[in-house]
């Protein structure tokens, strides 16, 4: 499933639902692609990664995040079958 979004200022997001993995591996790969960005030379694109299970937990994030974050997670836990493994 891949959605594009705008937000309320323009912005454009690509969101796309990839195949379920466990938390811990998200965690390691992501933590393996910044390592290697970084001994590369190059500074990551995204530094931080945060999973969550509510749109309430959007609040607790630190930082700006984009105007459509919290209708896109709010659509993704409302899927019928999403806990289907």
């Amino acid at each position: 499933m891949l959605a594009v979004t705008r937000g309320a200022h323009q912005s454009v997001g690509l969101v796309y639902l990839a195949p379920r993995q466990a938390e811990v591996v998200l965690l390691e790969r992501f933590s393996a692609a910044t390592a290697a960005d970084v001994d590369q030379g190059r500074n990551p694109e995204l530094d931080q990664i945060a999973l969550v299970g509510t749109p309430g937990e959007l609040r607790d994030l630190e930082g700006p995040h984009v105007d459509y974050l919290e209708p896109v997670v709010r659509r993704f836990l409302e899927m019928p079958g999403r806990h289907e493994a």
